[in-house]
């Protein structure tokens, strides 16, 4: 998930920033969003985005708690937020679409995964709810 912003102080004016690990993590996003695109122009008009967020399986887990979690009936009540996964879809902007102002519908899942990892489906944007 995307980290808060960070503030500090130079020369006398305050700063304010991204944090390492969130730069890191847009980079790769933007890193698999333009292999997926190859050349394909941003989208345009109304879009609507499924995010699912894959957690890594705690290995603090008992093997049955770590059937459970990989079978879905065990999820993720643990930090980051839902709200702060898809803030990482800034990364995105002028790659998949022109600017994620275009997203007017969106369905976000947290599950656990023995392969952690951030799914992002794009459609268009359908009146009949998506």
């Amino acid at each position: 998930g995307k980290g808060r912003p960070r503030s500090a102080i130079v020369k006398g004016h305050v700063k304010v920033f991204t944090d390492g690990n969130t730069r890191s993590e847009e980079a790769v996003i933007r890193q698999f969003a333009s292999t997926a695109m190859a050349g394909i122009e941003p989208f345009p008009g109304a879009l609507s985005i499924q995010l699912r967020a894959w957690r890594s399986i705690p290995s603090s887990f008992s093997r049955n708690k770590q059937l459970a979690a990989e079978q879905g009936n065990i999820v993720p009540l643990t930090k980051p937020d839902l709200d702060n996964y898809l803030k990482m879809i800034d990364a995105l902007n002028g790659i998949v679409w022109r600017d994620d102002s275009q997203i007017v519908s969106a369905k976000i899942d947290k599950r656990y995964s023995s392969l952690p990892r951030l799914e992002i489906e794009v459609t268009a944007f359908k009146e009949d709810g998506g």
